[in-house]
């Protein structure tokens, strides 16, 4: 039986039922065995999914060119990606920006410290700052994205 198993009976048993939303939640974010606080390689070749970011860098490439048109015509210099995953795709994406001349503050926010580690490994040679969550930003004009994040809110059903 998993950790994760183990902490959800055990939750059952003390508590009752629990709704979807719950299981969720202890499921991908309990902080020692949750799947994404507690795993570093689940993206990727030898993970359990694929991301377009995980493919290769031409989304990255082709999401940076989007997000300068975008800053240029708001006059703003901040980009904030929301649950970065392994950080590739914003490595992808500041090295296009840099190519272009493009000096831009980028902020992820990332709830899982096991991804932020990931992350700081992948973006050690940027400039980027970490919260972990939208709260902790400081006031921004810019844009704010996400790439295959709703799948991974807990939800009521």
């Amino acid at each position: 039986m998993s950790p994760v198993e183990e902490i959800l009976k055990a939750r059952i048993a003390g508590e009752g039922p629990i709704s979807f939303r719950d299981f969720m939640q202890i499921a991908l974010y309990h902080p020692e065995a949750g799947y994404y606080t507690s795993q570093s390689g689940q993206i990727g070749e030898r993970g359990d999914y694929y991301t377009a970011a995980s493919l290769g860098t031409l989304f990255g490439t082709l999401l940076a060119r989007q997000l300068q048109e975008m800053l240029k015509g708001m006059n703003a210099d901040a980009i904030v990606e929301i649950g970065a995953g392994k950080g590739t795709l914003a490595r992808d994406i500041l090295r296009e920006l840099e190519k272009q001349g493009m000096d831009v503050r980028y902020f992820i926010v990332e709830k899982s410290g096991a991804l932020r580690d990931v992350q700081k490994s992948v973006l050690q040679s940027y400039n980027v700052t970490w919260q972990e969550t939208v709260s902790d930003l400081p006031k921004i004009e810019g844009v704010i994205f996400s790439n295959e994040l709703i799948d991974a809110f807990p939800v009521h059903v």
